[in-house]
């Protein structure tokens, strides 16, 4: 029994001198984070206990849920950014959300689509992306397509969209399309409508020509953002209100719409950095549309326009950084529409407009400050004035 005893002491005195020995290395603070709650020791100096003095979940945190997320100060999603491929950068609440279902073409350019069962392979796709080649083209062309239905996950198209020889009579299946580089609606005979384009908001070239059923381009409503337009040969064409949106563009052409009789459209148009071109629409009498437009930096051709009586469209126009030209417009009987024209930066033809008499060309010329151009006039209807307006001397010399 004594021996017993002995042992269970011994035992319990080693027990104490270990305690106390651990209790000395905390005071050191050689252990982190054991005696951090009453240390009053160098402990809080030195201490790398990752709760305290150098915790890297607070002070240098690289979670990517915090300091450095790369989900929000550089995303490169395509939910966000619209587009994860070559062309991508950086988030803005601007940029159109192109998806994030993307296409790259990596086979022969122009991609050619001609049969519905082809068209049906792009289904749910976003985005498609063509600039691998210098021929970024995509074709959906041919009788083989009647409906474009298979695209209606389209928002972007890098590159450009060619909708030709189709047999759709709508562009029903394009209603989620929002941008894309040159979009081309050409020869679709059975096409009568492209109100499906109702969402696209920017394109930097814009053609829609030789569809002889198309009546109108209503749907275009927001389309803000536009480099050049093209409306020409579409042969059942009565009015063009579409546009509404639009305030600068570049290249404007209105040409060879023999049923075109109104151009109502491009009501928030006020300056054009290149040309306007209204040409050959045999029915046009009037172009209202341009009221709010003041500034052409290139050419304005209205010429070939048979039922065109007046400019009213244009009171608000002032200059012109080109030429001039007023030509063929058989029922036109005045200009006084232009009084707010000042500049014209190139030449001034005003020629072959049967009903408008002489003195109105003079007149435009001497309201001109500057003009330093070439004056051509003939062919208008006589009167007291000069085709040469001689009288008239101050539009050459630098203004009255």
């Amino acid at each position: 029994m004594r021996s017993m005893t002995l042992v269970v002491w011994l035992a319990l005195c080693g027990a104490a001198f270990l305690l106390a020995a651990c209790g000395d290395d905390g005071g050191r603070g050689s252990d982190a984070g054991l005696d951090g709650s009453t240390d009053t020791d160098t402990d809080t100096d030195t201490d790398s206990d990752t709760d305290t003095d150098t915790d890297t979940d607070t002070d240098t945190d690289s979670d990517t849920d915090t300091d450095t997320d790369t989900d929000t100060d550089t995303d490169t999603d395509t939910d966000a950014d619209g587009d994860a491929g070559p062309d991508s950068g950086t988030d803005t609440d601007t940029e159109i959300d192109c998806g994030d279902v993307m296409y790259t073409h990596t086979g022969p350019l122009p991609f050619y689509v001609d049969s519905q069962e082809e068209l049906e392979a792009l289904a749910g796709v976003t985005h498609i992306y063509l600039y691998l080649s210098t021929a970024p083209e995509m074709e959906v062309t041919g009788a083989g397509v009647t409906d474009l239905t298979p695209l209606s996950s389209l928002r972007c198209v890098d590159g450009v969209l060619d909708i030709s020889y189709t047999e759709v009579t709508s562009l029903a299946g394009l209603e989620n399309l929002r941008s894309s580089d040159r979009l081309d609606i050409t020869n679709d005979e059975l096409l009568t409508s492209v109100e499906a384009l109702e969402n696209l908001r920017e394109v930097d070239t814009l053609v829609i020509v030789g569809n002889s059923l198309l009546e109108s381009v209503d749907g275009l409503s927001s389309l803000s953002n536009a480099g050049a337009i093209g409306v020409s040969s579409n042969g059942g064409l009565t009015s063009l209100e579409g546009f509404p949106a639009i305030e600068t563009a570049y290249n404007v052409s209105i040409t060879n719409n023999a049923l075109l009789t109104d151009i109502g459209g491009f009501g928030a148009l006020s300056t054009l950095d290149g040309w306007l071109h209204i040409e050959d629409n045999a029915a046009l009498a009037n172009v209202s549309g341009f009221g709010a437009l003041t500034i052409v930096s290139g050419s304005l051709r209205i010429v070939g326009n048979g039922d065109l009586a007046g400019f009213y469209g244009f009171s608000a126009l002032d200059t012109i950084g080109g030429s001039f030209t007023i030509q063929a417009c058989d029922v036109l009987t005045s200009l006084e529409e232009l009084s707010a024209l000042f500049t014209v930066g190139g030449d001034l033809t005003i020629q072959e407009n049967d009903n408008l008499p002489q003195c109105q060309a003079c007149d435009l010329l001497d309201q001109l400050i500057g003009f330093s151009g070439t004056f051509s006039s003939s062919g208008n209807q006589a009167d007291t004035c000069t085709d040469d307006c001689a009288d008239i001397d101050a539009g050459v010399d630098g203004g009255t």
